[in-house]
């Protein structure tokens, strides 16, 4: 065995390497890499790695893994039988051929040990190597090469295991121990006839100077330099074959045997049992008599006497009507009185006689009281007797419990005012108040509990029970219960009894025994519990009624399922010995991996788990954990038993995990264990990805409002000229509408109405043309007019046509209901060219009357204008227009009004349009027809 300064403990066998955090063992063996499972030593150097050797040669574990040494790397010798720390990282090696020295990865012979088997290395602070041979022992330091053999005086040449207490040498051999005294050169053997139980000694041990542990192949010895104490450490023959001893950090001993890993604690608890004690008893009362002698009742196996370190069995040869007693008591005359299953009995002159009891007591006598004036009170199961002592002759009275089922009285106990209350199991708690009883648990509700043993201070009643520690005040009437959640380590209460001058109450139950701290409990009202169970030494776990006692001196007695527990306090180590705190596993996404301090894991990876040992291996158990992860949480969790730590979905960041423990005590680490790591920020988190974007946001909201801002200047620019030429083409038909010819035309009509006496023809046709003149000014700073506004220019243009072309032509206006000629508007003067072109090329030229036809309708929201004339035709006007000579009027009304919808269409986002038909029969032209579409925009 070998405790790592980590605190792991390592154990080999036949079977293979174990490592033990005090919870878990973790096994190596040649399936995992080990080089053999024959391991016969194990140590470890400066740097951690862990040296193990084998029946095939060396296997060093470091960081997880493990690397191998034979005779190929320089082991002569592959049969390893011990191993030693050096210096300088050297490790000892010995052989069954041979010592070598391990140094940087090199294994070198060490010259004068070819012919010698070692078995044994031992080195102290002193410049010597002691080594151990089939040879006697080999001092070997710079200059020296000693043996000490048989010949020198020792009790064998075979030298097994070897230890240093002080400046004497402690050498377990073959044939019995030897002391050598490394000052005086004397050497001390001891033998079976000095205190050895077996002489062939497989291990020995040093603990603190004081006392030398020696393991044999039939048990167990302590050695304190004068006497040998013998140690059981199983049951079975397997147990006590010692192979390997251990003294660990927190000065716990360790057993290795062919049953395998026994511990040692400490020496504060002695457990007699059926080996060196009253044999498988059920131990109940104890008690210590006048002379010293100490008493212990059994259910199964009478009664015992333990005096001068020897038992002495009383059973039914010593007048003992059963083997079955459950209560034994001395009074202040100094009777020895024990109840029995079937009488209540008295020791005397080495025998049991049966004292006269009133025959109304039914039951076994399981409980005897001694009251304050001395009557000797004893319970049955019907109820409870008074026994008192007049002229030496015992006279007894009856006191009957009345209940409806089967009930046992299992307490009696007496308060200030001399009150007896009794307790039972399954009829509840009782006052005797004169002769009556008074089931004081109905009367103040606390039903029908079982109380057991009673005990009572300062105004309380302490009882046990199947449901805690119960405590009732007298003065209040109140009961309350002390379980599991207070402290205790089970709720099933079977004994109690006062210790430290009534300081503190022992609690006994089926789980071991719990230390009540009765000097705070009435100074604050807390509770303040101190357990111990089989980890702590008390190895017969389950306690029974009324067996608790403590001496004079402080030591107390249990009695338990099997046998007696000794417990002496003032020889408890109290644990001071601060935990070695070990992140062992770390999973990332649930996934086992190997992380060195200070990782970088990508950002997806930042799930991670860490579990961990705070390494106790006094109580395991009682270890709690405190656990921070700097970078998520400010303070440190609540102390826990949990021994691993989950995060999830952790933001990119640096973390600092730290975790610390306290050892069974109550004692916390000073520095905690951390392990550093860092999540990654994903790539489109990092400055310069950040920077190369943000730089490419602003270059690209530049160019976009860099070209917005040419857009809009382009359009700006566009809409400018469009409304240019909008404006130049408005002019363009303002002139069209008002062209010279037009109004030369115009004036000459009047002219000739004038010439021809027409005056009233003048004058009309005057104020037509002055009216149509001063509608088209209106109207041509007007982007659009109403329908009627556009109709009652076109009416006076037509009048006026009509009226200078003397009625050739007549015309005909239609609406259709669906236009509201007040409501639709539309831009003005559309229709004006159009009409101008039909009179002038299409009904002028033709020889008969002619027919213009205007018709307003309106369908999926526009304004369908359609004119449509009756005269020549397209083909026959550009035909004459070809032959007429050149004319110095161009007619641009067409082309203008053209331009006008075109930029219209561009300003607006509309969809004005114009279509051109022409009308036949055949190939005989009947005029055209023109269509113009102008969206309702009113």
């Amino acid at each position: 065995m070998y405790q790592q300064k980590n605190g792991y403990l390592w154990s080999g066998g036949y079977g293979g390497l174990c490592r033990f955090d005090g919870k878990k063992f973790l096994i190596f063996n040649p399936k995992n890499g080990l080089i053999d499972h024959n391991v016969n030593a194990i140590t470890e150097d400066d740097s951690g790695a862990v040296f193990v050797g084998t029946n095939k040669g060396l296997s060093i574990i470091k960081n997880s893994k493990i690397y191998n040494y034979t005779r190929a790397e320089g082991l002569l010798n592959q049969t390893i039988n011990s191993l030693w720390k050096g210096s300088h990282q050297s490790i000892y090696i010995g052989t069954n051929k041979g010592l070598f020295i391990y140094s940087k990865r090199v294994i070198k012979v060490v010259k004068k040990f070819e012919s010698y088997k070692i078995n044994c290395i031992y080195r102290s602070d002193s410049s010597f190597l002691f080594v151990g041979t089939d040879n006697g022992v080999i001092l070997y330091g710079h200059k020296t090469f000693q043996i000490i053999d048989k010949k020198s005086g020792l009790a064998s040449n075979q030298i097994n295991c070897i230890t240093l207490q002080k400046n004497k040498l402690i050498i377990g051999t073959s044939k019995g121990l030897s002391v050598y005294d490394l000052i005086s050169k004397n050497i001390t053997n001891y033998f079976i006839e000095n205190g050895l139980i077996d002489e062939n000694i497989t291990s020995v041990l040093n603990q603190n100077n004081e006392f030398v542990w020696v393991g044999s192949q039939n048990g167990l010895l302590r050695f304190d330099g004068s006497q040998f104490s013998y140690y059981s450490i199983g049951p079975d023959n397997n147990s006590n074959y010692v192979r390997c001893l251990i003294q660990d950090r927190e000065d716990n001993i360790w057993i290795g045997s062919h049953s395998g890993l026994f511990r040692y604690t400490d020496n504060s608890f002695s457990t007699y049992d059926k080996v060196n004690g009253p044999g498988n008893a059920f131990v109940y009362q104890i008690f210590r008599d006048t002379k010293g002698d100490l008493w212990i009742t059994s259910a199964n196996n009478g009664i015992y006497k333990y005096s001068q370190g020897y038992f002495k069995r009383y059973g039914l040869n010593d007048g003992l009507t059963s083997n079955t007693s459950l209560a034994g008591l001395q009074d202040v005359s100094g009777r020895l009185i024990f109840g029995t299953e079937k009488d209540l009995t008295e020791f005397k002159n080495e025998k049991f006689h049966t004292l006269p009891l009133n025959p109304q007591l039914k039951g076994s006598h399981d409980i005897l009281f001694l009251a304050s004036d001395n009557t000797l009170w004893i319970g049955g199961n019907n109820g409870v007797a008074s026994m008192t002592w007049k002229n030496n002759k015992p006279e007894s009275k009856f006191y009957p419990i009345k209940f409806n089922s089967e009930f046992q009285v299992y307490g009696i106990c007496e308060d200030d005012e001399h009150t007896i209350y009794i307790g039972t199991q399954h009829a509840g708690l009782f006052k005797l108040s004169g002769d009556s009883m008074i089931n004081i648990g109905n009367k103040f509700a606390w039903g029908n509990d079982d109380f057991f043993t009673l005990k009572y201070f300062n105004g309380h009643l302490f009882s046990a029970s199947l449901d805690g520690l119960l405590i009732i005040n007298l003065k209040t009437n109140t009961l309350k219960r002390v379980t599991i959640n207070d402290g205790l380590n089970s709720d099933l209460v079977y004994s109690i009894g006062f210790g430290e001058n009534k300081n503190a109450l022992w609690i006994g139950t089926n789980q071991g025994i719990n230390k009540f701290n009765l000097k705070k409990f009435f100074a604050s009202n807390k509770i303040e519990i101190k357990s111990y169970g089989k980890q702590e030494g008390f190895a017969g776990v389950e306690c029974n009624s009324n067996g608790l006692w403590e001496d004079v001196d402080g030591t107390l007695w249990f009695g338990t399922v099997s046998g007696i527990v000794k417990h002496e306090p003032f020889n408890f180590k109290k644990n001071k010995i601060q935990n070695s705190t070990i992140i062992e596993t770390i999973k990332v996404i649930n996934e086992d991996t190997i992380l060195a301090n200070n990782s970088v894991l990508p950002y997806n990876y930042n799930s991670i788990t860490f579990g961990y040992r705070g390494i106790c291996l006094t109580n395991p158990d009682k270890v709690l954990y405190q656990k921070k992860l700097e970078g998520l949480d400010k303070d440190w969790s609540t102390p826990s038993t949990e021994d691993y730590s989950k995060y999830a979905n952790l933001n990119p960041g640096n973390y600092a995990f730290k975790v610390r423990s306290c050892n069974n005590e109550g004692v916390w680490d000073t520095s905690e264990t951390t392990f550093n790591f860092t999540i990654a920020t994903p790539f489109y988190l990092t400055w310069w990805f950040i920077l190369i974007v943000t730089a490419f946001v602003l270059f690209a909201i530049y160019t976009v409002i860099k070209i917005r801002i040419v857009s809009i200047a382009k359009k700006q620019r566009e809409e400018f000229n469009r409304k240019v030429e909008m404006s130049r083409i408005e002019l363009k038909a303002l002139r069209s509408q008002m062209n010279p010819h037009f109004i030369f035309n115009s004036l000459n009509s009047i002219q000739h109405y004038i010439f021809h006496s027409k005056t009233d023809e003048a004058i009309k046709y005057l104020n037509k043309f002055a009216r149509l003149v001063r509608i088209i000014l209106n109207n041509s700073d007007k982007p659009t007019v109403t329908v009627e506004e556009d109709l009652e220019a076109l009416k006076l243009y037509l009048e006026l046509e009509q009226m200078r072309f003397e009625e050739k032509f007549d015309y005909e206006i239609s609406i259709d209901n669906s236009v509201d000629t007040d409501y639709d508007i539309m831009p003005p003067m559309l229709m004006q060219p159009y009409v101008e072109n039909a009179i002038l090329h299409g009904l002028n030229p033709s020889p008969k009357k002619g027919k213009l036809i205007i018709n307003l309708s309106a369908k999926n929201n526009f304004l369908i204008c359609t004119i449509t004339d009756n005269g020549i035709g397209r083909e026959k006007a550009a035909e004459i227009k070809r032959t007429m000579p050149t004319s110095k009027h161009k007619s641009l009304g067409m082309k203008i009004t053209e331009d006008r919808l075109r930029i219209l269409n561009e300003i607006n986002n509309s969809q004005l349009s114009v279509t051109i038909t022409d009308l036949k029969e055949g190939n005989e032209s009947k005029g055209t027809q023109v269509q113009l579409f102008i969206p309702l925009i009113g």
